[in-house]
């Protein structure tokens, strides 16, 4: 029960989350990027390699939401997907959903540009296609980790597979993506084991719920970005016939 409501504050946005979740900052970031993906969806939508569902309950307009979840063989018991495929076609008609939803799947797709125009097929015309990538973040979910792609990189592939770029918002300030990635890195500390546990509660949390709490506090401060940031959000668009 505990390691499940530990798992769950990881992904909301609430008083708790600054004291438990150590990705605060870049959740926040995805937070906002959904809340703004919601204000546009409607009908049916697609949670493209959904996990657990954590976003489900922000998109309150939609009719018919649906998990998806690829089977590599590996995967988790904490899915919450309707779904599982092979990874290779998407076992929906031509022009299924109104809208396809991928929050931090993008990077591990081993054949993007394939599945990109699988995406594409299943979006009815003039329907949205909301996406959320890390940038400056760490390996994760090794080894299926295949890319990074700045704000300029993502455009110029969803563009490539004939998505319009509605929007791009790139977040957070340089200063909370440097705290974000210290922590991080503390986080995969190599230390030998009877030192890890002291540096843990000693170094790491306390370090990580002040960045929590200065991050909640100057969240909106005029830092600059200047090219470093931690995600990106993007809502693209299939055009209407």
């Amino acid at each position: 029960m505990k390691e499940s409501w530990l798992r769950s504050k990881q992904f909301q946005i609430d008083v708790f989350s600054i004291f438990v979740a150590k990705n605060y900052i870049i959740r926040r970031c995805i937070y906002e990027y959904i809340l703004n993906f919601a204000t546009l969806a409607q009908g049916s939508l697609l949670d493209f390699g959904c996990g657990s569902k954590p976003y489900k309950k922000y998109f309150t307009n939609v009719d018919k939401y649906v998990g998806l979840e690829y089977d590599n063989g590996d995967l988790s018991k904490s899915h919450s997907a309707d779904i599982v495929y092979s990874g290779n076609v998407l076992p929906f008609n031509n022009e299924h959903f109104d809208s396809v939803l991928a929050t931090e799947v993008i990077e591990h797709i081993f054949n993007l540009d394939a599945m990109l125009d699988e995406i594409y097929r299943v979006i009815k015309p003039g329907g949205y296609f909301f996406i959320t990538i890390p940038f400056i973040f760490g390996e994760h979910e090794v080894p299926n980790d295949y890319g990074r792609y700045t704000r300029y990189g993502i455009r110029k592939i969803l563009e490539d597979h004939n998505f319009e770029v509605i929007e791009i918002q790139c977040g957070p300030n340089a200063v909370l993506t440097s705290l974000q990635v210290f922590i991080e890195a503390l986080s995969r500390n190599n230390f030998p084991s009877k030192f890890a546990k002291y540096l843990r509660f000693s170094v790491l949390i306390p370090l990580a719920i002040v960045s929590n709490i200065f991050a909640f506090m100057f969240w909106n401060a005029k830092f600059g970005n200047k090219g470093m940031y931690l995600s990106t959000g993007i809502i693209a668009q299939k055009q209407s016939e």
